[in-house]
């Protein structure tokens, strides 16, 4: 089951799922969360309903695992309604619950929704990790607010979490759009110094901007130190 998921045969998963059910065996906490999974890419409603029944039925409604990957699995689908009622009725929520949720509005374009929730999980004492701030500006980049998601990277800078490089790339790809190649000197200071420099799409994203900025010279001195082009 998890060779399957993991390499993307997510019907190869289901259907053996399916086979365990009819033989007699029952999914355990940790081949139900991959079955999630499956389905979850399967992007089949009536299917993960399904799904989120055989969880009722079997009691695994208070697995943390199970239902993180509920979520994770509504929001894919654009139905973050059900998330949230999943989210608020867990006993117990853990960091990934909350990134879990962050991460599913800004795949739905809510950026309030994510912010919402960011607040939330700190009032609840909660540290947001990278993963949570790599979301919520991620939130905010894909909702069009630019000069909200420069300023969530700064605060998060001065709260002293670290960067991904996703988190990088998506502030650099909001530069461009801005065509402030100032602030995206900056942020190609942090590529330098966070050791991001060797990621592919970060390398890409610093071209973009200095293109879109009109500073082709430094756009082209960067393709050209590239080792990997595609």
């Amino acid at each position: 089951m998890r060779a399957c998921v993991s390499n993307g045969y997510y019907e190869e998963a289901f259907k053996l799922y399916d086979k365990m059910r009819k033989l007699g065996v029952w999914a355990d906490g940790f081949t139900l969360p991959l079955v999630i999974r499956a389905c979850k890419f399967m992007c089949s409603f009536n299917l993960c309903k399904t799904i989120h029944g055989h969880v009722l039925q079997m009691g695994f409604q208070n697995h943390l695992h199970a239902v993180n990957e509920l979520i994770g699995m509504y929001g894919k689908l654009r139905r973050m309604e059900y998330a949230r009622l999943l989210f608020d009725r867990m006993g117990v929520r853990r960091c990934i619950s909350w990134n879990t949720m962050i991460s599913g509005y800004a795949f739905n374009y809510d950026c309030n929704g994510a912010y919402e929730m960011f607040r939330r999980m700190e009032l609840e004492g909660l540290k947001p990790n990278p993963v949570t701030w790599t979301s919520l500006l991620s939130s905010h980049a894909r909702c069009g607010q630019t000069e909200e998601t420069i300023q969530l990277f700064w605060m998060m800078r001065m709260r002293g979490s670290a960067a991904t490089a996703e988190a990088v790339a998506v502030v650099l790809s909001v530069c461009a759009d801005l065509v402030a190649v100032g602030r995206g000197k900056v942020i190609h200071g942090y590529v330098i110094k966070d050791g991001f420099e060797d990621y592919l799409f970060v390398k890409n994203a610093l071209i973009c901007m200095y293109g879109k900025c009109g500073d082709v010279k430094d756009a082209h001195n960067l393709f050209l130190k590239m080792e990997t082009r595609i």
